[in-house]
Order: structure tokens, then C-alpha cells, then sequence
């Protein structure tokens, strides 16, 4: 009779402790998803943050550049009258250096993007700094509307992760060789996007691209989410990554 009784008793010990191992399951799932949520809104909170922060610096590049071009503008006549009196005395050595020094004060007004989207123009803009600080020439074919309905924190992520692919691999060759090709364009309902540098055999971003892969995952999963295509090359000494989005606007 004590037997039956046990036996009887087990059964239903064990189904509670089933359902109470089940509950601390289900509990443990949504602990977890609310701090995966709780991250995600932190990230969201930093990232804004950092947009902001860049747009402010767009702005101000943008101001300075223009101050700079008001400046060239009214002293134009200053290099002109200045390379006239080098060069009649034959002073081509002198007559270079006013040249240069015009070229320069040009060169910088104009480094900068102003493609009309503004965050495009705060992430161009940050890249084009650094690019400039390391002796990259950027060429930028950029044709987009202001607005877009891919996310802030997509563009971001694309261009974020390769433009620092492409820096550390020019970073490596010789300053001649240091270029970056960007072509970005609205065409019907999609956004292509394809960037260009070269590299050499030992270049480290590449290999970071290749062996690692963080940055191209994630680009990967940013297509993924926009139903888009993504592929990466290496040919000739030239790196390429291109990016294809679905854009209704």
C-alpha cells in the first residue's frame, strides 16, 4: 500500500516541477529579450547622440569652408597682382609657391560634401577629414534626395564600415596610390551603392574584411532587412564593395 501511494505521489511531483522548471524558462526568455531591448534602445539613444554630434561638425566645417572661400574670393586679386610681379621678374620658383597656396586654400573650401541628405553629408564629411589627414584622395559621385526612407542607423552602417575598410587599406600603400571611389545613386525604387580603393597583398583592412567579417555582417544583415543584394571583389589591386537597397521614395 505505501508503494501505490508513492507511486501515486511521484506523478504528480514531477509534473510540478516540470511546470516550475517551465516558468523559470519562460521568465529566463523574457529577462533576456527585455535586456536585449533595453541595449538596443541604449545603442539607439548613442547612436542619435553621435549623428547629431556629426551633423553639429558638418555644420561647422561647412561655415568654416565658406569663410574660407570668402576669404579666397576677396584676395583674388591679391594672388593675381602678386603672381603678375613674380613672374615678370622670373621668379617661376616664387610664382609656384603664390600658385600652390591659392590651389590649397581652394582645395580645402571645396572638400566638402553637400550632397543635400543630411545625414549622408555628416558621414561624408567625417570620412573626407580623415581621409584628408592621411593624404586619401576621395572622389565622390553622389546623386540622392534629401530624403530617404532607409534608416539613419542602416547608412551608417554601410558606409561607417566600409569607409574605415578603405582608409586602413590606403593607410598602407604609398600616398600616390591612396585613393577612394564612392559612387552612391537613387535610381527608381532602389539605392546603389559601390565604393573602390586599392589595397596591397598585406594590407590589413582587407584581411580584417576577409578573416573577421564583423563589418561585412553586418552590412549583409542591413541588406538582408531591405531586400537588397550585396557582394565584395578583389581584382587589379582594387577592392570593391557594392551595395544594392530596396528604397520606395
Amino acid at each position: 500500500a505505501q508503494y501505490h501511494a508513492a507511486d501515486e505521489y511521484f506523478p504528480d511531483y514531477m509534473v510540478g516541477l516540470m511546470a516550475v522548471l517551465l516558468l523559470i524558462n519562460i521568465l529566463i526568455v523574457f529577462y533576456v529579450e527585455a535586456l536585449r531591448e533595453n541595449e538596443l534602445e541604449k545603442f539607439k539613444v548613442k547612436f542619435n547622440e553621435q549623428q547629431y554630434n556629426l551633423q553639429m561638425e558638418y555644420y561647422q566645417q561647412l561655415k568654416e569652408r565658406q569663410e574660407e572661400v570668402r576669404s579666397l574670393r576677396h584676395d583674388v586679386k591679391k594672388y593675381i597682382l602678386a603672381m603678375q610681379a613674380v613672374a615678370e621678374h622670373g621668379d617661376t620658383e616664387e610664382l609656384h609657391k603664390i600658385a600652390q597656396a591659392a590651389t590649397d586654400i581652394f582645395e580645402r573650401s571645396t572638400n566638402v560634401s553637400a550632397v543635400g541628405n543630411p545625414v549622408v553629408d555628416a558621414l561624408l564629411n567625417y570620412y573626407l577629414r580623415i581621409a584628408e589627414k592621411n593624404n586619401i584622395k576621395v572622389k565622390l559621385d553622389v546623386t540622392i534626395p534629401e530624403v530617404l526612407t532607409i534608416s539613419s542607423l542602416s547608412l551608417s552602417i554601410i558606409l561607417g564600415n566600409t569607409f574605415d575598410n578603405a582608409i586602413e587599406a590606403c593607410c598602407s600603400l604609398p600616398a600616390e596610390q591612396r585613393t577612394i571611389h564612392l559612387q552612391l545613386r537613387k535610381q527608381y525604387r532602389s539605392l546603389f551603392y559601390r565604393l573602390e580603393n586599392p589595397y596591397s597583398d598585406t594590407s590589413r583592412g582587407i584581411r580584417i574584411g576577409e578573416h573577421h567579417g564583423y563589418g561585412l555582417k553586418n552590412i549583409n544583415r542591413i541588406v538582408q532587412e531591405n531586400h537588397g543584394d550585396f557582394y565584395t571583389k578583389k581584382k587589379d589591386g582594387v577592392f570593391t564593395v557594392q551595395v544594392r537597397l530596396n528604397c520606395e521614395n
